[in-house]
């Protein structure tokens, strides 16, 4: 796992709008970075999206976690599924 000092994630973390193409590690150490921060008064809410699969501490972690999976419908069923 990669270890980041606080202080460190604190300057940056503010600044991030979004943070696109990261691996599982990143997504957890900044998921985790901004939780325990004490940059607000307030503790931010956090939320990850991932495919679920290495994803899943990060997703965890995070007050909200949204896995994207993606499943095959057969066409001919779909009218069903409403």
């Amino acid at each position: 796992m990669v270890q980041v000092r606080q202080q460190k994630l604190d300057e940056v973390w503010p600044k991030l709008r979004v943070m696109a193409r990261s691996s599982p590690q990143d997504k957890y150490v900044l998921v985790k970075g901004i939780i325990d921060s004490k940059v607000n008064a307030n503790r931010e809410v956090v939320a990850v999206t991932g495919d679920g699969t290495n994803d899943g501490p990060a997703l965890k972690k995070a007050d909200v976690g949204l896995a994207m999976v993606s499943i095959n419908v057969n066409p001919y069923y779909a009218p069903d599924l409403g």
